[in-house]
């Protein structure tokens, strides 16, 4: 009514600010609020409010006020530049003096109270040559993620390596164009590739710096840069995680953190499944389970013709495919979900995922039904499964060899392999019979066939270098196959050069894709050879071979797996018992530990057999007689914990693969 009347009852700071204003009492006089804080009182009808800062406005607000500070300091050894706050203010901010107050960004990316620095020197002691700079003047401050001296040529090439840029910002960068191929392969649709890093972090920080490490895992300019950023990924992930609000951004770096996960040196240290559990639930909280009916879950109305709803679909199924198999490749059950509605039904489906996607998303639907119904219909425990085994098997590996992928792409078809591995993989718990015996050795060619795929795409297209986690898992169940058929009385059934070649690539597969000395790629790689060089493994004391014999039998296909795992333990563990290895059954492993040719000198990993004394015959898979026993200085490697149990098996770090070279090459030759 004043407004209408032509009077303005409040100063322009309080009309901003929102407050109660006491200029109307006294025209004459400056109002309260203006009077403490030392404000100039004046009173205008074209005051208006502007709109709030976003997270990412004040991040480049933040990283151009430390810019400005530090140029006030050394104004001879920089250059000014200047640098747009908003769209709200496009004036430039002055020169900030020490006495000048900061905005400070916490790990969640929200503003902090305004904190002064004044008389603070460790505060203007922070050296801000390492501020990340981002296309388009974004910067992210290094306390962000407590980093310092990242760099912003190195965030845009690392963003630029993960998520597809137009070509502008591209370049003529061949690398990065390679990199994005080889992830998009296996996240397609998941991100928009027309999103800047800005958005990304103003979407969520801690989605921005999952990219930022997936990018940095083969950053060959810095290689120390991904150890310094994935030190601090768990630590945002922990606080963001259990806050609740804008969930999607969190499962999809949780998504990233599943495929790519932080490297370990032992399993029971790697947290994708924590992670995985959460990240589910965190989805089933927000209604992604429900397609049609997220009103049901949100507090705010949800237009069902935005675009959100085709990413809650396509986000629903990424959560099913990666977090059930991040489960089923430890041996855990299936994360199941009681869905009301039929999705498999929903004409969606195929409108709104990419064939690549929809085929994955189909035949892990086949591997999940199998082995829902294998483990619904036999006694997998027991070791008297009988036939129903053996035909529930071949009905659903059936299956996944019908579905065939409307676009004729490599990973997809090395999808479909792993795929009737994880199922054919369930012969070994059958009692033996014919049928088993079958199935084995069709495991076997299969296993060969899926793991020359895997060397033939990491020749052409890098596979190894960005693999998934769930892949590499799969190469070590289809060479722990090949390992346990060929120390079987099946060996004589099967193609004994065609599996070693191909065990051989899986060696030289893990090695490869190790992204850290000593992580769990590079402990398979050496697993696998002392494993192939091992004549006591497998072999009982009269000399019969049992490699097909499974007595670890609760961890669905990857008991088969674990099980090898306890025989290399047992042999190579100095003294270790293997729990799993009945009495006067197999060779016992430390007399073999207690062999003159089972004892390495140091500082050689794997000598060559050629080397040893006494052996001029190379190993082969077709005579076990020539397979020699590694030679292990187990008192040189004291810190080795093992891959899921809490006991330490000795291998040490700092293993130079270099020794070993010539075994993996010289049999792929």
């Amino acid at each position: 009514m004043a407004e209408s009347l032509g009077r303005v009852r409040s100063c322009s700071e309080c009309r901003i600010q929102k407050l109660k204003c006491d200029a109307r009492e006294d025209f004459m006089r400056p109002c309260t609020r203006c009077r403490k804080k030392n404000l100039v009182c004046e009173l205008s009808r074209g005051v208006k409010r502007s709109q709030r800062k976003t997270k990412a406005e004040l991040a480049r607000e933040n990283a151009s006020l430390h810019e400005r500070l530090q140029d006030s300091q050394f104004p001879a050894g920089r250059e000014i530049r200047t640098t747009t706050l908003s769209p709200q203010n496009p004036k430039t901010a002055p020169p900030v003096s020490h006495s000048q107050f900061v905005p400070r960004i916490r790990h969640d990316g929200q503003a902090s109270d305004i904190t002064s620095h004044a008389g603070n020197d460790s505060a203007r002691s922070i050296d801000l040559q390492g501020v990340p700079t981002g296309t388009n003047g974004f910067q992210v401050t290094p306390t962000a993620l407590q980093i310092d001296h990242i760099g912003g040529r190195k965030i845009k090439d690392c963003f630029a390596l993960f998520v597809s840029f137009p070509s502008a910002s591209l370049g003529h960068c061949l690398t990065q164009v390679r990199f994005f191929a080889h992830y998009e392969g296996f996240i397609p649709g998941l991100f928009d590739p027309n999103m800047l890093p800005e958005r990304y972090y103003e979407l969520s920080p801690f989605l921005f710096w999952c990219i930022v490490a997936t990018g940095a895992r083969r950053y060959a300019d810095d290689p120390t840069l991904f150890q310094r950023i994935v030190s601090q990924v768990l630590k945002i992930a922990l606080e963001t995680l259990f806050s609740f609000s804008n969930p999607f951004p969190k499962i999809q770096a949780v998504l990233l953190l599943c495929l790519w996960p932080i490297p370990t040196n032992t399993l029971w240290q790697d947290s994708s499944h924590a992670l995985a559990g959460v990240a589910m639930q965190l989805a089933v909280q927000n209604g992604l389970h429900i397609f049609g009916h997220e009103q049901d879950y949100a507090r705010q109305n949800i237009d069902t013709a935005n675009s959100e709803v085709s990413l809650r679909f396509r986000l629903w199924i990424y959560c099913l495919v990666v977090f059930q198999n991040t489960n089923l490749i430890g041996g855990f059950p299936c994360w199941t979900v009681s869905e009301l509605n039929d999705i498999d039904s929903d004409p969606l489906l195929e409108h709104t995922l990419s064939p690549s996607i929809l085929y994955r998303y189909r035949l892990h639907k086949v591997q999940t039904d199998a082995i829902q119904a294998i483990t619904q219909s036999t006694q997998l425990l027991k070791p008297d499964c009988g036939p129903p085994l053996n035909s529930l098997v071949e009905v659903f590996d059936a299956q996944v060899r019908a579905l065939v992928p409307d676009i004729n792409v490599g990973i997809d078809a090395l999808y479909q392999k792993c795929t009737r591995l994880s199922i054919k993989a369930f012969h070994f718990f059958a009692a033996p019979d014919a049928a088993r015996s079958a199935g084995l050795v069709q495991l076997y060619a299969l296993s060969c066939s899926m793991l020359d795929m895997l060397h033939e795409l990491d020749v052409t297209r890098d596979l190894a270098l960005y693999s998934t986690q769930w892949l590499h898992r799969m190469l070590v169940l289809a060479s722990h196959s090949i390992l346990k058929i060929t120390r079987s009385e099946l060996r004589s059934h099967v193609d004994l050069e065609h599996g070693e070649r191909a065990y051989f690539k899986a060696i030289k597969f893990s090695k490869r894709r190790s992204a850290e000395n000593n992580d769990l790629d590079s402990r398979t790689a050496i697993i696998l050879t002392q494993l192939w060089a091992s004549d006591s493994i497998f072999r009982k004391k009269d000399g019969t071979l049992i490699g097909d014999r499974l007595r670890l039998r609760s961890r669905l296909f990857a008991s088969v797996i674990f099980d090898t795992f306890w025989h290399w333990r047992a042999t190579f563990g100095e003294g270790k018992v293997n729990p799993y290895r009945a009495d006067d059954d197999e060779v016992d492993s430390s007399v073999a530990n207690r062999h003159p040719n089972s004892h390495w000198t140091s500082p050689s990993l794997f000598i060559a057999p050629s080397l040893q004394s006494g052996n001029s015959v190379t190993p082969s898979a077709h005579n076990t007689s020539t397979l020699q026993a590694p030679v292990l200085d187990f008192d040189a490697f004291n810190a080795f914990p093992d891959w899921e149990w809490a006991t330490e098996v000795p291998l040490g770090d700092g293993i130079d693969f270099t020794t070993m070279s010539h075994f993996s090459d010289g049999g792929l030759a």
